[in-house]
């Protein structure tokens, strides 16, 4: 007696599950649109390396990727942050070639990083072009930014001309650090157009070249808020002097905006009694 019942009882409830699944199949002949995925995206094929946790993630790109490639990947990715909206920050980062490698025990560096999300698309588009712009410098990789741009040189014969390409870049346009990439790391300039003209930054270039065994250092306190310093070690006693002698009889180290700035140097010299240190103002009388 109860059998008719159960079938009778049945019928109701297997209508309503398929009207539900009607409401949430959309309109007829339409394809849902899938979910995008940040760890779908660490299969994508220009990813090399891939890390996701619970606060963060990065995605790295190989060295052979074009700027279309990588422009099509940031915005997968900020589109796959964007839906998820638990992601924390997201950095997209591209190798630089082997060859930029200061040391061939070294791993392969960064040709750029930048942080893809959070932040507007747009945003993150124009910075990734600028960046972009940069690495298209011959020679320069490691490049980064935030609210002071940094950009490594693989060459010392090609620092002077990759300062002057990059710092014409909008980028590099209030200035930035640039460092020679050797294993040593003795040349690093902090450019603040404000308060160094270009020739000034070539004069310290010059001296970097002439004086392979020096450490040379322009920099800038507070990223670039107050003039820079210049500050030159491991000269010999002779050495020392010269520079001196050079930096002192340097005419225009300073913009016209700038008039009256002093630009003070530290030569270091290394001799039997030690330490010794000479002390004076680019432009200075000697």
């Amino acid at each position: 007696m109860r059998q008719p019942f159960r079938r009778r009882a049945a019928v109701p409830v297997i209508l309503a599950a398929l009207v539900a699944l009607a409401g949430c199949a959309g309109p007829a002949g339409s394809t849902p649109t899938p979910r995008p995925s940040l760890s779908a995206l660490c299969a994508d094929p220009i990813v090399v390396t891939c890390g996701i946790d619970e606060v963060s993630a990065s995605l790295t790109v190989g060295a052979g990727a074009s700027p279309d490639d990588v422009r099509g990947l940031l915005r997968r990715v900020h589109a796959a942050a964007t839906a998820d909206g638990d992601t924390g920050e997201v950095t997209l980062t591209q190798r630089a070639p082997d060859a930029m490698k200061p040391d061939p025990d070294m791993s392969a560096p960064r040709l750029w990083s930048l942080t893809a999300y959070p932040g507007d698309l747009v945003d993150a588009e124009a910075h990734l072009s600028e960046m972009l712009a940069v690495a298209a410098m011959p020679g320069t990789f490691g490049i980064a930014s935030g609210t002071w741009p940094h950009v490594d040189v693989a060459d010392i014969d090609r620092f002077g001309a990759a300062f002057h390409a990059v710092s014409a870049l909008p980028l590099f346009a209030n200035g930035g650090s640039y460092r020679l990439a050797a294993v040593d790391k003795r040349l690093r300039i902090e450019h603040t157009p404000a308060w160094v003209t270009p020739a000034f930054v070539d004069e310290v270039i010059d001296i970097a070249v002439g004086h392979p065994r020096a450490e040379v250092l322009l920099e800038a306190p507070r990223g670039g808020a107050e003039p820079p310093a210049l500050y030159i070690s491991h000269l010999t006693a002779d050495e020392a002097a010269a520079v001196a002698q050079r930096l002192n009889a340097f005419a225009a180290p300073v913009p016209d905006g700038a008039a009256g700035v002093r630009i003070p140097y530290t030569l270091g010299t290394l001799g039997s009694d030690g330490v010794a240190y000479t002390n004076g103002d680019v432009g200075g009388v000697s």
